[in-house]
């Protein structure tokens, strides 16, 4: 088993030397840091998706504001096409 940690330590060393050699000019980024960049990404979607499909707090309905953000979130998803986002935006605009 310590034979095979070694000889994977030593053929990850060789490959990294290689891809030096192939992309000089590649910029070099830490694993933790592409990480955290990617749960930023993720957090920012599932934020997005919470707020276009949470409930309004107020009892007389969403206010424009926040129906025009739903209905941008789900123009961006994909699930209502562009015919329909400007049906929709104009009915919220014009009840305000």
């Amino acid at each position: 088993m310590l034979l095979f940690t070694i000889l994977a330590f030593l053929g990850a060393h060789a490959l990294r030397g290689q891809i030096a050699e192939e992309f000089p000019n590649a910029e070099a980024i830490s694993i933790r840091a592409s990480f955290r960049e990617h749960a930023h990404h993720v957090g920012e979607k599932v934020g997005r998706a919470r707020a276009a499909t949470a409930p309004a707090a107020t009892s007389a309905g969403p206010s424009t504001a926040a129906e025009l953000e739903r209905l941008a979130a789900l123009h961006d998803r994909g699930s209502i096409d562009d015919e329909e986002y400007a049906t929709a935006k104009r009915r919220v605009l014009s009840a305000s």
